[in-house]
């Protein structure tokens, strides 16, 4: 199995507003706190996979303002390895308004990320790839500089017998069928209910399950927050969700996403990976931020499944 995890796709800063109401038009509404951490989904994921005791390296673009060295800084922090584009650019930011019950709302920027370009990836990751290794993409839908000949570039990765996890994200341009050419070269692919929706055209979560499989020749993973995720192979696998109380939801998925692969990576049984991926995002959502269980706890859980 790969020996290191890669994340391809978005960095950028946070701002955390946590709020009980959001204001309409004209209003004004109390903010009860302010925070900011390192985002963007590839971002989270490469940290999160870090914490749990990968060894994880992330490619992304980073701007020129006051946030790039605290960006860095997060990095280095938490030991993620990274390959970065130097824009000009502002970095790219995120506005997110996190209400009492832990869920959340984002406006984004992307700054410095639209410069990030597919040649310039490759020329980065796939001279150096050695094989058998695991290859994670998080915010293509945001990168429209990763769009173009990004099929033969998946196809490439194939021929190095990487294995390539994606998650889909939600598409802000609404150009969801841009996705499915990529399904055939996809081993892992995750995704929430309301992107499986939208992305199958479906109102029915087991009817968008079912056709998004006939797509796919790869395995689906459906976060379903507090009600758990589910993986579809051949048959549909759920387990359910840790119970705790949530303070913020942001970044859970991409939390989730490093959980599971660390499973699967370890050969464990879908059901299982789903069960460990649950377990470290329901720790995640009691925290701002992404704060996850020390990797003492880490390893005890998954020494018990």
């Amino acid at each position: 199995m790969p020996a290191k995890i890669i994340a391809i796709g978005d960095l950028n800063l946070d701002i955390l507003s946590i709020t009980g109401k959001m204001p309409d038009l004209g209003e004004e509404a109390h903010i009860n706190k302010i925070t900011y951490s390192i985002g963007g989904n590839a971002a989270n994921f490469a940290v999160a996979a870090a914490k749990i005791g990968n060894n994880a390296e992330l490619i992304s673009a980073i701007g020129k303002d006051h946030v790039t060295e605290f960006l860095l800084d997060e990095l280095k922090k938490n030991s993620v390895k990274h390959t970065l584009f130097r824009s000009n650019k502002l970095n790219g930011c995120s506005l997110v308004f996190v209400n009492e019950k832990g869920r959340r709302r984002i406006l984004s920027n992307k700054g410095a990320l639209e410069e990030l370009k597919l040649k310039w990836v490759y020329d980065k990751l796939c001279r150096r790839l050695k094989g058998n290794q695991l290859v994670y993409f998080g915010g293509w839908q945001h990168l429209l500089g990763l769009h173009n000949g990004f099929v033969p570039f998946l196809k490439r990765l194939k021929k190095k017998n990487c294995l390539i996890a994606f998650d889909v994200t939600f598409d802000e341009f609404g150009r969801w069928d841009k996705v499915f050419p990529l399904l055939r070269y996809i081993d892992l692919l995750f995704l929430n209910e309301i992107e499986l929706l939208k992305l199958t055209g479906r109102n029915k979560i087991n009817d968008g399950l079912k056709a998004l499989a006939k797509k796919s020749s790869g395995i689906i993973i459906l976060k379903k927050g507090k009600k758990g995720a589910v993986a579809y192979a051949d048959t549909i696998i759920r387990e359910p969700a840790t119970k705790n109380r949530a303070r913020d939801s942001t970044g859970a998925g991409d939390v989730f996403n490093a959980a599971f692969l660390t499973a699967y990576l370890k050969n464990l049984p879908l059901k299982k990976c789903l069960k460990f991926g649950n377990w470290v995002a329901g720790e995640k959502v009691k925290h701002h931020g992404i704060v996850l269980p020390e990797k003492g706890r880490v390893k005890k859980f998954l020494g018990k499944l």
